[in-house]
């Protein structure tokens, strides 16, 4: 990997020199050496352009560059008539009424000071890069790290070579320091700026990521018009193939990682990945593992000194070297070991901290820290106790200060002076610092913190399951005013974990799952909360109108999953249970025959439907559904009864749900030749959209669609006026058939227009799109078209 270290301004001064020379050559020059400069690097998220037209761009930029730079009107005018018309210094001479070497001096003076001026923009821009990256890692849970120089080289060395691995695996027992070493290699890496953007991932305790989640976890970062439920596969292998991206998977279970890596390696190169690891298995091909081993005697009583003078203990630092050997004898030279250990000086001698691990010695590291938490608890007041407590509500990411405001059931003083203790005796972490910090505790931390709930009193026990229900009721309060962050996952799904196991506490989990669900789009998505909707329907209080709901949201994430036979079984599971009439009926009537349609039973669908609209014909869904049905059978006037008849009968509350009937009626409209009055359809689809219009997915499916119903009126000023705002309304992410849409649309336009080059870019794109769309017939066309185009 290529380090991209600020050039000195002499050296920059003489690759500008290059570069203006071969101004007047740009239509056919490679690309010039200054793209490397963040100053002519084009804005993230923009598409790649070929290396002329990235050639093109950037002499465009450095024309403006020559307008601001100076204040001095010739030395504009010399270098963009010396290098950008190409004219000689004797005509120059000629104008300005002086001698070439005047010129020449002049031109000289222009490079220089436009070096200088772009070598102060380029120290600003570095500067802002590397603290923005620098800003997306979580906060360090260490202030030196001592013995791991050598490591942290190796580890920056792998990952900045180009012919390195594209996989590193660091491994070693809890408690080693694996997440501390991969976050000061990456920190040093961000100095260099040997990748475009770098991006920390962590795993939630217990969750095993699989390649559906992780790929959405990884477009919801990288891609900036990532989508719920968007197939992103493309995108995502053109962003890590076009720009070198770091990624970082912290925390990762063993077999998980079996099961996706072979994928993950189709990402690499010039893109690499660093996971963070207790093991990994010998059979993973490709992977360059760096194991940690425990410090040494030496370098643990370095540590465990810097620690004690980072805590303010310096007094009790002869103590303890005097005592190392004794000391390591217990801990060995395992980090978290030692740090609770300097901790724990803070209120123990070292005599009893040395009597608590003799106690507790065992060749087991689990027993080890046993002992030294157990020790640690004893010392702590119960205010201290309870808040400790309240982390084994807490998922990976750590808590705000408003969850545990929630849960702890401590008033504002006692939380800051047991915030401050527990940090102090470092079982807590800071996750993330800032206006919003969120503090955590570490796995081994949560083991402890988990046996000693099973050993405490009644009273104790009867608050912690408050301290539980408190936790389930404010994501229920965040999620029903919409203030749920993409990185809460590991929270509520910590939540809904516990309280599922407390017979008591169904109707608020299954409350808290109802209101989560309308956020559950994407297979990634899907895939990790199927488990929890499973665990909540066979939970043995499970019962009444929940359960059927909870049925229809286990057979939409199935749906999502593209698991049509297990959607169908749970939609009908719905149905049995849902009180006759009841809206979770008609969900599952509807889930049924979209099911039945997927599995290419359409006939049993339309009975189904009509079956269920005879009972319920004042139901707009069910209205609604059967004009989906007649539409995909190409019955459109029976479609557009239906259509009619579901807008009727909608609510004013509805508007979401006129939005997509609006669509869809002039869809059908369309499809039977009634352009104007399915034009009347999108129109009043986009007033019910209302504020949010410029946001959402429908919206720029809408302009997609009317622009069709355009282009088939001829009309190509709104049609493409309806394509630009799409592409404004939501940019070319989505799945596979829309981007094709658009872009076929786009080579139409242009075709029609006359600008065959951009039609022949287009179409050709929107070919490969509708293959991958599984639309062969389509593909044909835009083939057809494209034919047509270059025979002119």
């Amino acid at each position: 990997m290529k380090h991209i270290h600020l050039p000195t301004p002499s050296s920059l001064q003489r690759m500008l020199h290059r570069a203006l020379r071969a101004w007047h050559k740009a239509r056919f020059a490679p690309q010039p050496a200054f793209l490397e400069l963040l100053y002519f690097r084009p804005p993230a998220g923009s598409p790649p352009l070929p290396g002329v037209e990235q050639s093109r761009r950037a002499y465009a930029q450095l024309e403006e560059a020559i307008g601001q730079f100076s204040h001095q009107p010739r030395h504009a005018e010399v270098l963009l008539r010396r290098f950008r018309d190409d004219e000689n210094t004797r005509r120059i001479a000629f104008d300005w009424h002086c001698s070439p070497d005047h010129v020449n001096r002049v031109q000289r003076e222009a490079i220089q000071s436009l070096a200088l001026w772009l070598h102060s923009q380029e120290e600003v821009l570095r500067s802002r890069e590397i603290h923005r990256q620098l800003a997306r890692l979580p906060a360090s849970t260490y202030s030196v790290l001592v013995g791991r120089e050598r490591l942290v080289a190796q580890l920056v060395g792998l990952l900045e070579r180009a012919d390195g691995p594209g996989v590193v695996a660091l491994t070693g027992l809890g408690g080693l320091g694996k997440t501390a070493l991969a976050d000061a290699a990456v920190r040093q890496i961000a100095q260099g700026r040997a990748f475009d953007e770098i991006l920390w991932l962590r795993a939630e305790p217990g969750q095993s990521w699989n390649w559906p989640l992780l790929k959405e976890r990884l477009a919801r970062e990288l891609l900036p018009g990532w989508l719920p439920g968007s197939e992103f596969d493309a995108d995502l292998l053109r962003t890590l193939k076009g720009q070198p991206h770091l990624v970082v998977l912290d925390n990762l279970e063993t077999e998980a990682a079996e099961e996706w890596l072979g994928e993950l390696q189709a990402l690499c190169h010039p893109s690499k990945f660093l996971l963070t690891h207790r093991r990994l298995p010998g059979a993973l091909q490709d992977v360059h593992v760096v194991k940690i081993t425990e410090l040494s005697q030496a370098e643990a009583g370095q540590f465990l000194l810097g620690q004690l003078y980072l805590l303010g203990l310096s007094e009790a630092a002869d103590d303890a070297q005097a005592q190392l050997a004794q000391i390591f004898e217990h801990t060995g030279g395992n980090p978290l070991a030692l740090k609770l250990v300097a901790g724990l000086l803070r209120s123990l001698s070292l005599e009893s901290i040395l009597g608590a691990l003799q106690r507790g010695s065992s060749s087991s590291a689990d027993q080890l820290y046993a002992s030294i938490y157990q020790a640690a608890w004893t010392t702590l007041p119960p205010p201290a106790r309870r808040l400790l407590l309240a982390f084994t509500l807490v998922g990976e990411e750590g808590a705000s200060l408003q969850q545990l405001e929630a849960i702890d059931g401590l008033r504002a003083r006692q939380r800051h002076d047991a915030l401050e203790q527990l940090t102090g005796l470092s079982l807590l972490e800071l996750r993330r610092a800032g206006s919003e910090p969120r503090y955590g505790v570490h796995r081994l931390t949560q083991t402890f913190l988990a046996a000693q709930l099973q050993g405490l009193p009644a009273k104790q026990r009867l608050a912690q399951r408050l301290r539980l229900a408190a936790n389930l009721g404010y994501w229920s309060e965040a999620l029903q005013a919409g203030e749920i962050a993409a990185s809460d996952g590991g929270n509520l799904a910590q939540a809904l974990r516990l309280g599922l196991a407390q017979p008591d506490m169904w109707p608020a989990c299954a409350s808290l799952l109802r209101k989560l669900h309308p956020q559950l789009r994407g297979k990634g998505t899907a895939a990790r909360w199927e488990a929890t909707y499973q665990q909540a329907i066979q939970h043995p209080a499970a019962q009444g109108p929940a359960v059927a709901d909870l049925h229809n949201q286990l057979g939409a994430l199935a749906w999502q999953l593209e698991d049509h036979p297990r959607a169908l079984a749970a939609f009908e599971e719905a149905e049995r249970l849902a009180a006759p009439g009841s809206q979770a009926q008609y969900t599952a009537v509807i889930g049924i025959c979209l099911c039945l349609w997927s599995l290419g039973e359409a006939g049993q669908a339309h009975k189904v439907g009509r079956a269920a609209l005879k009972k319920a014909p004042h139901e707009p869904r069910l209205q609604a559904l059967n004009a989906l049905l007649c539409y995909a059978r190409g019955k459109y006037a029976a479609g557009e009864k239906h259509f009619r008849r579901a807008i009727r009968l909608l609510a004013p509350e509805q508007s979401e749900m006129a939005v997509q009937l609006h669509m869809q009626r002039g869809a059908n409209l369309q499809m039977d030749g009634k352009f104007l009055p399915a034009l009347k359809q999108y129109a009043l689809a986009a007033h019910h959209l209302g504020p949010q219009r410029q946001t959402s997915r429908e919206a720029a499916h809408l302009e997609l669609i009317r622009s069709s119903a355009f282009f088939q009126l001829g009309d190509l000023q709104n049609a493409d006026a309806c394509l630009r705002r799409a592409a404004r309304y939501a940019p070319l992410s989505e799945e596979a058939a829309s981007r094709a849409y658009f872009e076929s649309s786009l080579g139409r336009l242009a075709l029609q227009l006359g600008a065959r080059q951009d039609a022949e870019r287009y179409l050709k794109s929107a070919a490969r799109l509708w293959k991958k769309a599984g639309k062969p017939h389509i593909t044909i066309n835009a083939i057809q078209f494209l034919q047509s185009a270059e025979r002119g």
